[in-house]
């Protein structure tokens, strides 16, 4: 069964995703920010990770060159944004959805938007509050599954 990590700084949301996905029968880790995160994937590689947007400490677009430089564009590890930012306007795509919120956390923190390949990583977007349906058929898409 894939391995997935929950990379999120809300406990309820970190132990609730886990819940769900362990009870799919994933074998699942969890992280409090990106930072933790990266040290769990040093030691271990994962198929999935549920990363949140807006975290304190690394930003996602570090995170994100990070696994770039670290594995190659090719890793075979995929990225769900998990995000509680609400987007108005339905009609907007996932990829502009994605874009906009890496564009928006890099601007934030004073980031470089430059060299970061996050359509090599991020397949797709949970938008807060998800249902366990919708989580579980995103996670079954970017899986494969």
């Amino acid at each position: 069964m894939a391995k997935i990590m929950v990379v999120d700084d809300e406990e309820n949301i970190r132990e609730g995703v886990r819940g769900v996905l362990e009870g799919e029968g994933y074998e699942v880790d969890t992280a409090s920010n990106a930072n933790e995160a990266w040290i769990k994937l040093e030691e271990k590689r994962v198929d999935l990770i549920l990363l949140d947007v807006m975290m304190p400490g690394m930003t996602t677009d570090k995170f994100i060159k990070k696994m770039g430089e670290r594995y190659g564009r090719d890793s075979g590890t995929r990225i769900i944004y998990i995000s509680g930012v609400g987007f108005l306007d339905r009609n907007v795509s996932r990829d502009a959805k994605i874009r906009h919120l890496t564009g928006l956390v890099t601007e934030l923190k004073g980031g470089d938007k430059s060299d970061i390949h996050i359509y090599d990583f991020v397949v797709d977007l949970l938008e807060k509050p998800f249902s366990r349906e919708d989580l579980l058929a995103k996670v079954e898409k970017a899986l494969g599954d």
